[in-house]
């Protein structure tokens, strides 16, 4: 297993230009990018964020959180999506919601996308740095800009073939131009579980 760190936010601008991950909204009155936001990160392995529900706008997320689509949502934009070819379907939500996401989405196989925002990375119910998908542990604060930071620990979750994976902490940290301290903080989180 690899490790790679994934950025969001609603404004593409605090997003860092090297960022290998990108997560951005195709939908949301206050939350959608605008096209040219798409073409700022080249090189990234792009992720688009559903916040409406709504399956005709397309997406690689579902965004389940308050305010945007509801775990009733999921199965809907899931099965839609499938429908119409789409692969890799993940939903997001946080550790209160998860529970009422994994009752809606029953038997269907997706991606979840946890968010935790508080500095940890473990998840009840998952082996911890082995699961889920992808833990969003930092934001805005940890980060120092309106930004927020993932860990992504499946190799399944938007490979990027074309680039080879860290294979360690200090390995992803370098390839991001992580500092010292970032480094510090981030080996500690991992040490934390066991990593």
């Amino acid at each position: 297993m690899s490790f790679r760190i994934m950025f969001d936010s609603v404004d593409p601008t605090q997003i860092p230009a090297h960022a290998e991950l990108v997560a951005g909204y195709i939908d949301g009155p206050k939350s959608q990018w605008p096209d040219a936001a798409w073409t700022m990160f080249p090189k990234a392995e792009l992720v688009r964020i559903n916040v409406t529900g709504d399956p005709s706008h397309g997406g690689d997320v579902l965004d389940v959180e308050r305010f945007d689509a509801s775990p009733a949502d999921a199965p809907v934009w899931f099965d839609a999506r499938t429908k119409a070819g789409a692969g890799g379907l993940t939903i997001y939500c946080n550790r209160d919601t998860l529970p009422a996401v994994h009752e809606a989405m029953g038997k269907r196989s997706y991606f979840r996308w946890i968010a935790t925002l508080d500095g940890t990375l473990f998840i009840d119910g998952y082996p911890p740095l082995e699961g889920p998908a992808v833990v969003q542990f930092a934001g805005a604060g940890a980060a120092g800009r309106n930004v927020d930071v993932s860990l992504v620990m499946s190799d399944y979750f938007h490979p990027a073939p074309s680039r080879p994976a860290a294979r360690s902490v200090a390995d992803l940290l370098v390839r991001t131009q992580a500092t010292r301290t970032e480094l510090g903080q981030l080996e500690a989180l991992l040490a934390k579980y066991g990593a």
